[in-house]
């Protein structure tokens, strides 16, 4: 029995080790694939704005009208239990290392985690972008308010942001990325930030 087991192991191994994901022999056109578009009513009428992957397997989808979720067969608008507030329209997503889901909105950055929805209030801002360090650290841009947004980082339930004084001077905000040395790259509308 175990020397059955054994050589089915093998087999499996052998046959998964030359195994490809796609035939390299056929033409990506040769493939099915299916589409989702707004005109076929899949989002309500409303405008997919970000798209973020929890560890789940959700995909979720930030909308001028709400979230979705999408389970790989259906779009499901989401709501918080309980009667807490969504912030819209959102923004930008962030599936966060441990599991949970950032919302960045109109005047607000969301945080869904247990159950749970925390908003941080932004002013008149928008939330155009969120990135989790590899350090843990939530940083966020802000744009719009009739002024420079800037950067900003979440800390123990308070956000500080960045500006004139620190360097970022007269910046609207809008994107985030961290380099492979830690360093936080900021995309802004007239340059660029390490």
């Amino acid at each position: 029995m175990r020397a059955r087991v054994l050589w089915m192991l093998i087999v499996a191994w052998v046959a998964a080790s030359s195994a490809w994901a796609l035939d390299p022999t056929r033409r990506l056109s040769q493939y099915a694939h299916t589409s989702w578009r707004s005109s076929d009513g899949y989002f309500g009428g409303s405008v997919p704005t970000s798209i973020a992957q929890t560890q789940d397997g959700f995909i979720w989808m930030g909308t001028t009208s709400g979230l979705i979720r999408f389970d790989g067969v259906l779009f499901t608008r989401w709501s918080p239990p309980d009667g807490q507030p969504l912030p819209l329209p959102i923004y930008s997503l962030l599936a966060a290392k441990d599991g949970s889901l950032w919302m960045g909105a109109e005047g607000y950055v969301a945080h869904w985690e247990s159950g749970r929805l925390t908003r941080y209030a932004m002013g008149s801002f928008s939330v155009s972008a969120i990135l989790e360090t590899n350090d843990g650290t939530i940083w966020f841009t802000r744009a719009g308010g009739g002024k420079p947004g800037g950067l900003c980082r979440l800390e123990r339930g308070a956000s500080h942001c960045y500006g004139a004084s620190d360097g970022i001077e007269g910046l609207q905000t809008y994107a985030l990325a961290e380099d492979g040395a830690g360093n936080l790259w900021v995309g802004g509308d007239a340059s660029v930030i390490a």
